[in-house]
């Protein structure tokens, strides 16, 4: 498979589980200041800190496996050359190639999605890898710096991360969990549910009695047993968020949403699939208070709207009131709160995924109005195969950081007021882009790649 090809179809999941197994091209880093398939973000604020303030974590997943390692990038917000919040309307935005400010420690390739907490000090960040040894990594930060637990002297943070395939040693096999891919901490007591894209077998390499594992921890005291793995049965598991008693989790077909008690460990089926037909599931995004939950599907695309009760008893009621249909590629999502009542959530879709250095970029970020029950605006042509999504809450309004997966660069999107979510600015894209060194033959690339 050329290049150019494996790009076209650059997230979907079983796809990219399966490269876990690939040898990278070479041993050498990702060239510094620079990050590569940007996958899990994270924006970090401490609750003392002025809303201007924070830092952005971006998991850089070394998706081709081009480069020996992944990454983590710390970069401080307030250190960027870009327009203070909210930019002006109407102003072009600016690429700036910098960085700015910034700390990087390695990871296994193919990181997922990253979750973090406030602690005394700093933030803990959770960041699963995919690759070889389905690795847990986890780090404390100040600031923009970035520790690695599993050695703190160590510029590898997989160094000494925990595997979630140890179990394949054993005469079973199992549990183990493979593929880890989605991670959500519950605040502020730290626990947290971890997704698996693939099954396992037992005994291992045996091919029998296949079963897929979530993985639950406490990132404050981060030890592992088998105690801590989920028995989810036969269909895989992909994004998962925290509410108050249970983690809502989605996966695929029969099993596009369930619930796991946080207290019990019970399972439920959500039963989405007997009100609409669809084959996958994306990302997944809780209403504050737990009224809404919006779940994104593959096959079609589309963002499921679900009505929720008894959210915090035994017998949770989740109804589909409203399907929208996105387009192609939808796969990340956020809700935020307006403060009039309802919620603004934002979408990701990665768009055609064509790879081309000057023409049109592809995907778009989708704005849609719960009140309304329609969209209210789509921002397009700002990058390419926009996937990540962080949030910067600022007064009424909120900055967000918009992962471009397909070209190695973030862009800055202003909302500057969330009850006119319409109004929707691109101000800035961050870094610089790796078009031309994934596929130099694209049309605008003049010099061969590294």
């Amino acid at each position: 498979m050329t290049r150019s090809t494996l790009t076209r179809w650059l997230l979907p999941a079983a796809f990219a589980a399966s490269l876990a197994c690939q040898a990278p091209e070479a041993a050498r880093p990702i060239p510094d200041g620079e990050l590569y398939f940007p996958s899990g973000m994270f924006f970090a604020r401490p609750a003392a800190a002025p809303a201007e303030a924070g830092t952005l974590f971006v998991a850089s997943s070394n998706f081709d496996r081009r480069y020996s390692n992944g990454r983590l990038t710390g970069i401080d917000i307030t250190k960027l050359a870009i327009p203070a919040f909210p930019a002006p309307a109407g102003a072009a935005p600016v690429d700036v190639s910098s960085l700015g400010t910034i700390d990087e420690k390695d990871l296994a390739s193919l990181a997922g999605e990253l979750d973090g907490i406030e602690t005394p000090t700093g933030f803990r960040l959770i960041v699963p890898s995919r690759a070889e040894g389905s690795l847990l990594q986890l780090m404390d930060t100040s600031g923009e710096r970035i520790t690695c637990l599993g050695d703190p002297a160590s510029n590898d943070c997989s160094v000494g991360a925990t595997s979630l395939e140890a179990n394949r040693l054993t005469s079973t096999g199992v549990p183990r969990a493979s593929a880890p891919f989605s991670v959500s901490i519950s605040k502020p007591d730290g626990e947290a549910y971890l997704t698996s894209l693939q099954q396992v077998d037992s005994p291992a390499a045996s091919g029998q009695n296949p079963t897929v594992y979530a993985l639950k921890l406490n990132v404050f005291t981060p030890d592992i047993t088998n105690d801590n793995f989920i028995d989810l049965g036969l269909v895989r598991s992909e994004s998962v968020r925290m509410g108050h008693r249970y983690a809502f989790m989605t996966g695929a077909q029969t099993l596009a949403l369930r619930l796991i008690d946080r207290g019990t460990g019970k399972l439920l089926n959500a039963f989405v699939e007997s009100n609409v037909n669809i084959l996958d599931t994306r990302g997944l995004a809780l209403a504050s208070d737990e009224s809404e939950v919006f779940v994104l599907s593959r096959n079609p695309d589309a963002l499921l709207v679900m009505s929720a009760r008894g959210t915090d008893t035994d017998a949770p009621v989740l109804s589909l009131t409203h399907v929208e249909l996105l387009p192609l590629g939808a796969s990340q999502v956020v809700s935020l709160d307006k403060p009039s009542g309802g919620r603004v959530v934002f979408v990701t879709c990665l768009g055609t995924q064509s790879y081309d250095a000057t023409g049109q970029a592809q995907g778009s970020l989708i704005v849609y109005d719960s009140k309304a029950g329609q969209p209210v605006a789509t921002l397009t042509g700002f990058g390419f195969a926009p996937y990540g999504l962080a949030v910067q809450p600022i007064g009424p309004g909120a900055r967000f950081y918009v992962g471009l997966f397909g070209e190695g660069r973030i862009a800055v999107v202003d909302v500057p007021n969330l009850e006119n979510p319409e109004d929707i600015r691109l101000v800035a894209r961050l870094g610089t882009s790796h078009v031309c060194t994934v596929n130099p033959g694209s049309r605008g690339c003049t010099n061969p790649s590294p």
